[in-house]
């Protein structure tokens, strides 16, 4: 994902999406940030996971944090779409 692709995520920050890994794993939950840091790396943070082909423990009043150089693509997902 470039960084412009990156940043355009801002868009959908409280959504409800669908996250592709590069990996292929998936994880349908809230979008609750996205970031980049001074020297151009990308980070998201997600929380209110709903679905989860990877392992998550019980955080429902938590969140996750996935590297952004691990994402395929983030879309909406559901009723958000």
């Amino acid at each position: 994902m470039t960084l412009d692709e990156f940043r355009a995520l801002k868009q959908m920050e409280g959504r409800r999406v669908r996250i592709v890994f590069t990996d292929g794993q998936q994880i349908i939950g809230r979008l609750f940030d996205v970031t980049t840091d001074f020297d151009e790396s990308q980070h998201l943070i997600y929380d209110q996971v709903e679905w989860s082909a990877l392992p998550h423990v019980d955080n429902s009043k938590g969140a996750f944090y996935a590297s952004g150089e691990e994402l395929a693509r983030v879309t909406l997902a559901g009723a958000d779409a």
